[in-house]
């Protein structure tokens, strides 16, 4: 996972955490559905490039033009590994530029370099969270990922008088 990938997709290196934290509260927001805090979002970057994760990053003429978050993640009931996304996100002005579909298969290519460390599947995956019923990222993973799950979001409660 160290060397070149064949997507142009780099892995982030620590003087990026703050262009990226930027990039990440200006563009991620579309995705969040509770404010985003720029301390949780620099925590989260620093967590990840520091052994819990990669952080895969284009950059262009005029800065990051898109990320991608993934976080090595346990099972809690075996203990197994799992590569959770974090965060997949492209500069409005890129998209369309087929940034998303890099970035997802440079996902993909961590994928297959734990698997060969592990010498077995390792499951990643995307959560979408958002307070529209279909997303632009919604739409991406549709076209290149098979959907595995379903989330339920309890019904808000009563307020008693």
């Amino acid at each position: 996972m160290n060397g070149p990938n064949p997507f142009g997709v780099r892995k982030a290196l620590p003087v990026d955490q703050e262009p990226l934290v930027e990039f990440l509260m200006m563009h991620q927001w579309e995705n969040a559905i509770e404010p985003m805090v720029a301390e949780c979002v620099r925590t989260k970057t620093a967590h990840l490039m520091n052994g819990g994760g990669v952080i895969g990053v284009l950059s262009g003429d005029d800065g990051i033009e898109g990320s991608v978050g993934i976080e090595f993640d346990e099972l809690w009931y075996s203990g197994g590994l799992r590569l959770r996304g974090r965060w997949l996100s492209v500069h409005p002005a890129c998209r369309g530029k087929g940034h998303a579909a890099r970035l997802l298969r440079f996902a993909q290519w961590v994928k297959a370099g734990v698997e060969r460390i592990r010498d077995h599947d390792v499951p990643l995956y995307f959560e979408v969270w958002s307070r529209e019923p279909m997303t632009g990222l919604a739409q991406i993973y549709r076209k290149h990922a098979t959907a595995a799950a379903t989330i339920y979001l309890a019904k808000p409660s009563p307020v008693p008088a």
